[in-house]
């Protein structure tokens, strides 16, 4: 699958927080099952892509206005104008985006994939339980928008069931069907890097940002009487300081001036810290202490969990769950006394830390472990891909066909389209899903050609095409028959004269070899610095050589990729020709030597003789002409599918300038190297 993110922030740029850590961990995790991720945040100097542990990153730089507005505006304006782009290429399958400033909201006319949306804290409810003072107006657009996103989402997921019911009566949802997820976190380092018999200090910690809706203020109030009863204990900060909108301080100067000074030499700020630093203060403090007035799936729980790490949390998250509601330590999340309670019995009592202590490592490796979590959201993907093209399908056989669907199965799917046969009470279909432009005008053409001269061919004419929201859908009859590997004489002669049929065409259509051209275009101008440019120049040395052929004139309508796939036999031996999406303009010559190479390659080798055999009839061709064909097929095909897929995982060139017989070329390009990449 291709999976696009969405959110400003992604690590090694910006500043970033929950949100952030979760995708960066969803995507490298969803890499390394073999899924291609794409991940669209926010630049803070310029425009960039770039791949960051197998993750493509493209991050949007919009200048700041003095209108808070309409930098939330400009930038969902960015958002919407590159996954448009990213849509149109075919490079996404599917949009999770989080609930936070409903950051795909302008793009939803345009969209063709479908999307999920995952509760994290929308802006609304965040700036709330913070007490920011958010312009007014500006809240109640962030909630309008944050509503509508995932209203129409195809797919809402949450971390926990506290945020679901939250959220839903916050924002006062009509959508109950909120499937419960954790997040994904990548904890093994701190599970496998933790020492469970390994001394505590007497060091009370608190983990996460320094702000108003973690509890830190709350806490800064229970410690003056933590500290009268545990006497000599030191209190840990680590997370970054932020700005309190309503005094205009540091909350951490706010949290000092709560607490007598006499206190103070217990008290260590230590900032943000890498992981290897935060992995050694888990594994040496004796309690955690993470107060939250609402929180849904904190990080810094599971990192505690992994390590050991017993902590005081609030009833007021996802903490619960995350403790199978073992809430002895959880306090109320309202009372500074409660909380304070709640520490010093934790503290005091060291042979319950240490049971608590291996029952927490033991949760994490059985339920959150990044394997165990990260099959779930691969299956909700898939899912809601089938989810989002059923309903399309649904829609066009309740508009159009006034039939009830029985059952749907998908076919196949690919780059440039997904089929699925359709049964219904009546009959049996198949419906197809154009992810790609289509010449609607040109298929037509070459099926009544086909028609007319007794050819089968399974087509938008035996059904019809439909449009839906700018997506094509083409429905037709299904048609029993066979893919077959070897043809005899009598099956070849039939698509021989098929081939030879004059289809000479005055139509303006796209030709093959401007297609070609619109994949050099495109591969020259692309900015990603995934492609060798040096190999684009050689190939298109070697494009401009072919050009010099006059028989790359000629204007016939041809299938375009008749390969065995594409045919199907039925029982008395008669084909009907199937996917038509490669309909085109060029020379039939294409056709003929496609074919006979396809139908006469065995594993990795071609039946020279076969092939040979199926060329004989076409005696007005040269030999250098279908060498120049087949040279122009492998030529298309490695543009194409370096346009599509942008390879990087090899270094083409040195094979290409190898050798100056083309021919070759055919082993490089199915050579099992290539064909692992070229297959994905």
């Amino acid at each position: 699958m291709k999976i696009c993110l969405v959110h400003e922030e992604y690590p090694e740029e910006t500043s970033f927080g929950g949100i952030a850590t979760y995708q960066k961990n969803l995507a490298e995790t969803l890499v390394k099952n073999g899924h291609e991720v794409t991940v669209v945040c926010r630049g803070l100097k310029e425009n960039s892509e770039k791949l960051i542990n197998g993750v493509r990153v493209i991050r949007l730089f919009v200048e700041n206005t003095e209108s808070i507005y309409d930098n939330y505006y400009n930038y969902r304006v960015l958002v919407s104008d590159k996954l448009r782009e990213l849509q149109k290429h075919n490079e996404i399958d599917i949009i999770e985006v989080p609930d936070w400033g409903a950051e795909t909201v302008l793009f939803e006319k345009y969209r063709k994939v479908p999307l999920v949306v995952r509760l994290h804290t929308p802006l609304c409810i965040w700036s709330k339980s913070n007490k920011s003072t958010l312009d007014e107006s500006i809240h109640k657009q962030m909630l309008r928008w944050e509503k509508k996103m995932i209203e129409s989402a195809d797919k809402v997921i949450s971390c926990t069931d506290i945020l679901k019911e939250k959220i839903i009566k916050e924002l006062k949802l009509e959508r109950k069907d909120i499937d419960v997820i954790p997040n994904i976190a990548n904890i093994e380092d701190f599970y496998s890097k933790s020492d469970s018999k390994k001394l505590r200090s007497k060091t009370i910690l608190y983990c996460g940002s320094i702000e108003q809706r973690k509890g830190v203020i709350l806490f800064a109030e229970a410690i003056p009487s933590i500290i009268e009863e545990l006497g000599n204990v030191k209190i840990v900060f680590v997370g970054k300081d932020t700005t309190r909108n309503d005094k205009e301080i540091s909350t951490i100067d706010y949290i000092k001036s709560l607490i007598p000074n006499k206190y103070h030499r217990h008290l260590d700020f230590k900032g943000q810290l890498p992981n290897n630093e935060l992995i050694n203060i888990y594994n040496s403090a004796a309690i955690g202490v993470y107060p939250s007035l609402f929180d849904n799936f904190p990080y810094v729980v599971l990192e505690s969990m992994a390590c050991g790490l017993p902590f005081v949390g609030s009833i007021n998250s996802g903490m619960k769950e995350m403790l199978d509601n073992d809430t002895k330590y959880l306090y109320d999340g309202e009372t500074k006394e409660d909380l304070a309670n709640k520490v010093i019995s934790l503290y005091k009592n060291k042979e319950e830390r240490e049971m608590i202590s291996s029952l927490l490592r033991e949760r994490i490796k059985n339920n959150y472990s990044s394997e165990v979590i990260i099959n779930k959201f691969i299956n909700v993907y898939k899912s809601t891909i089938k989810s989002y093209d059923s309903k399309i399908i649904t829609a066009v056989f309740k508009a159009h066909f006034k039939e009830k669907i029985k059952e749907l199965k998908k076919v196949e799917g690919g780059i440039a389209n997904v089929v699925y046969t359709v049964t219904t009470e009546k009959k049996k279909y198949i419906a197809k899903i154009y992810r790609k432009e289509i010449d609607k005008n040109s298929i037509s053409e070459f099926v009544n050609i086909c028609k007319k001269n007794d050819i089968g061919v399974l087509n938008s004419t035996d059904g019809h095409f439909y449009n839906l929201n700018d997506m094509i859908i083409c429905i037709y009859d299904y048609v029993e028959g066979k893919h077959l590997k070897k043809l005899n004489n009598e099956q070849v002669e039939d698509i021989v004269n098929f081939i030879k049929i004059d289809k000479n065409t005055n139509s303006k259509a796209t030709s093959l070899v401007d297609k070609v051209d619109f994949y050099y275009n495109s591969l020259r101008e692309m900015e990603t610095k995934k492609i060798n440019r040096n190999l684009i120049d050689e190939l298109l040395r070697r494009y401009m050589k072919l050009q010099n052929y006059t028989i790359f004139d000629e204007r016939e309508l041809i299938h375009g990729d008749l390969t065995p796939s594409n045919i199907l036999w039925d029982e008395k031996g008669k084909f009907t020709l199937i996917d038509l999406d490669e309909v085109t303009i060029f020379t039939k010559l294409y056709d003929l030597v496609v074919f006979a190479i396809k139908f006469s390659k065995n594993g990795k080798d071609i039946d020279v003789k076969a092939a040979k055999k199926i060329l004989k009839p076409f005696d007005d061709y040269t030999k250098i002409d279908i060498i120049n064909i087949w040279n122009f097929y492998i030529l298309k095909v490695l543009l194409e599918k370096i346009y599509l897929y942008e390879i990087d995982k090899i270094d083409l060139l040195d094979e290409v300038q190898k050798t100056d017989n083309w021919e070759d070329w055919y082993y490089i390009l199915n050579s099992s190297v290539i064909e692992d990449i070229l297959n994905k």
